[in-house]
């Protein structure tokens, strides 16, 4: 079980460093496959970890389904991460599957059924820190429905649990960084720029994770900055956005740009009108 559970971190990182397109058909293929050890004999406490290593893989297909437009493909994978994580009496999976989905939802833009999902998490998380994301993330979602207020509620409520949420990290400054980057997706969806550029760049700071978290943390970074009048940062990063983008084949980058384009395009200056036209030839492309 150690090599298929190896084979899904492995694939899921490719995904998230090429960009979906490199790997559902893999991860599908890789999903069937595991699927059919549940037909095998063996022992109980066997047939829980295999029920574990399932939802883990289901979860990464869910995120390589979304990642190139399969949305019902996606929902179904992550549907069935969560039932293989509760069949294992795992809550710790079915609550990251459940956040996988509703993350997903969120890129997909429908933020109202992300909320829900985002809320069921935080309702059934077996931990401060995932309880920590759950409702950090209910922030963006909330600030995308125009609940500016209810959206700030969710923050802090969010920061609080990840404050005790730091003692089950090695890293903790991670968290923080995970922390600032709902929070500056929360201000940014508010119409609060300086504040969600300020967030994004300390989110930014502590940044380790793969290729398509941060091309789409960079590119919210320069869209508040090009909102809130930071005209030189925010090229220097948009640059930096182009060039990780071209190395990705992602849906949701090609979505998640398009707040940066949109600023480019309301900017007059021939560097913005610039960025802007490449910003639309990197988006047709992925």
């Amino acid at each position: 079980m150690q090599r298929t559970a190896d084979t899904t971190v492995r694939l899921d990182e490719l995904g998230g460093n090429l960009g979906g397109v490199a790997a559902v058909s893999a991860l599908t293929a890789h999903a069937r496959c595991t699927e059919a050890m549940l037909g095998a004999d063996m022992t109980e406490s066997v047939r829980l970890r295999v029920l574990q290593v399932l939802s883990d893989v289901h979860r990464a297909t869910g995120w390589a389904a979304g990642d190139v437009g399969l949305r019902d493909c996606a929902r179904r994978h992550f549907s069935r991460a969560m039932t293989c994580g509760g069949a294992a009496g795992d809550r710790s999976r079915v609550t990251e599957a459940l956040f996988g989905e509703a993350r997903a939802e969120l890129h997909f833009g429908i933020p109202n059924d992300a909320l829900k999902l985002f809320q069921l998490g935080a309702a059934a998380a077996p931990t401060p820190l995932s309880r920590a994301m759950a409702e950090g993330h209910c922030g963006p979602a909330l600030g995308a429905l125009g609940l500016a207020d209810e959206a700030l509620a969710a923050l802090r409520r969010a920061h609080l649990d990840a404050g005790h949420a730091e003692n089950e990290l090695t890293s903790p400054e991670i968290l923080r960084a995970g922390m600032q980057n709902v929070d500056g997706a929360t201000y940014f969806a508010l119409g609060r720029f300086d504040r969600a550029a300020a967030a994004f760049a300390m989110a930014e700071s502590g940044m380790v994770h793969a290729t398509r978290c941060l091309t789409l943390t960079l590119g919210e970074l320069a869209a508040a900055q090009l909102r809130a009048g930071e005209l030189a940062a925010g090229l220097r990063t948009a640059e930096r956005v182009v060039g990780l983008a071209r190395t990705l084949r992602s849906a949701w980058v090609r979505v998640g740009l398009a707040p940066l384009q949109e600023a480019a395009a309301a900017r007059r200056d021939s560097a913005c009108r610039d960025l802007a036209h490449d910003l639309a030839m990197v988006r047709s492309a992925v």
